[in-house]
């Protein structure tokens, strides 16, 4: 029996956990720093990640439609919140379908549903790795060790497992955007903001060049009632968007990154998550075909030769989404803004997953002579 500890218990830690949990060669075992809970108003699900969603959580969609508050999104459409082009419609992020949007927190709670409770492990602070000629070692705050035949990162863009991996390398660091976000009933507000703005499975975003509340209600003044509202509530939240600028490796020896550890990126083309459930999918894959522990290693290789492309690839270009977002006064006019953002989605929907699974279990097979 090979033995595995998954380090994060996020949404990226307890997907994989999902679909290793289905090895019978495997025992696996999460472990939480906190409680077991997700931060954020909702995750937004593309055609990529929801195959990859079916996989790990069967009829996923269904279910989350039905008893996680998921809806489908129609179409986002970015708006012209401030100067010259104020109210203006920009761009509409296109090639959508299919794509949901749920809460973090029902997503997770959804995912967490079929795993028995005695693998899963909350206020458990990792302190320590070693590896060991026989496996990996992790000691806890509480002052327990475990020994594994592997272990894997997926506790966030601060993981713990990263300094461990990429010895001396920079974790993530601020990439120069803000995220605001507030949750309230759509009752009310209905009397204050425009109904469209409030139609089912339409989303709106407002790009405009304010942060301060003074800014907002000055520059806002075609959305005022929309920032009023995010001003208004108690649930109003500010985070610095975090990425990874370089990362020189998913793995070392026995031990491997998934998700925002291994790949944190900005917001801006929605598509984090997705990456971190893409991950999962490969990843269970590969260690499908071990039957060695000693061979573990040959499929953290492969999978970061196989993701790390498509990982930096979403990394740059949700950046340069964002920078194109939030620089109004860079263009000469509002179709050539608009021009900028032209097919910079086409690359996250035009992804096979089936056909990237295929090429890393082909390089695998060859790597041990199969």
């Amino acid at each position: 029996m090979t033995r595995i500890a998954i380090i994060g218990g996020g949404l990226a830690g307890v997907s994989l956990a999902n679909l290793l949990i289905r090895n019978p060669n495997l025992e696996i075992e999460v472990y939480e720093s906190k409680e077991f809970s997700e931060r954020g108003a909702s995750v937004g699900l593309g055609r990529s990640a929801l195959t990859a969603l079916e996989r790990i959580l069967p009829a996923a969609v269904d279910t989350l439609v039905e008893k996680a508050g998921a809806v489908s999104t129609q179409a986002i459409r970015i708006m012209v919140g401030s100067g010259q082009n104020q109210g203006e419609f920009l761009f509409e992020i296109p090639n959508l379908k299919p794509r949901i949007s749920v809460p973090r927190a029902s997503l997770l709670k959804a995912l967490l549903a079929p795993l028995p409770e005695r693998i899963l492990h909350a206020n458990m602070q990792l302190t320590s790795i070693d590896q060991t000629p026989d496996g990996v070692a992790v000691t806890f705050e509480n002052g327990t060790t475990h020994k594994f035949d592997a272990v894997i990162g997926a506790d966030g863009m601060k993981s713990y497992v990263r300094e461990h991996v990429l010895t001396g390398e920079e974790n993530s660091t601020p990439a120069g955007f803000w995220d605001c976000w507030a949750i309230f009933p759509v009752e009310s507000v209905r009397d204050r903001i425009d109904e469209k703005y409030l139609r089912f499975g339409q989303q709106y975003a407002f790009t405009a060049d304010g942060a301060k509340k003074e800014r907002l209600r000055q520059k806002w003044s075609v959305s005022n009632a929309i920032v009023e509202a995010l001003l208004s509530g108690d649930s109003l939240h500010a985070y610095s968007q975090y990425e990874h600028k370089s990362t020189a490796a998913y793995c070392r020896n026995n031990i491997c990154l998934i998700g925002d550890a291994a790949h944190a990126s900005t917001p801006w083309q929605g598509a984090g998550a997705g990456q971190a459930l893409e991950d999962c999918v490969i990843l269970a894959a590969l260690l499908g075909e071990i039957t060695n522990p000693k061979d573990i290693h040959k499929a953290f290789q492969v999978f970061e030769s196989v993701r790390m492309p498509r990982c930096k690839q979403v990394i740059r270009s949700s950046r340069e989404v964002g920078n194109i977002i939030c620089s109004q006064e860079k263009y000469e006019s509002l179709e050539d803004w608009r021009k900028a953002l032209e097919g910079k989605w086409d690359y996250l929907y035009d992804f096979d997953l089936e056909q990237q699974e295929t090429e890393a279990l082909e390089i695998l097979r060859r790597s041990m002579g199969a």
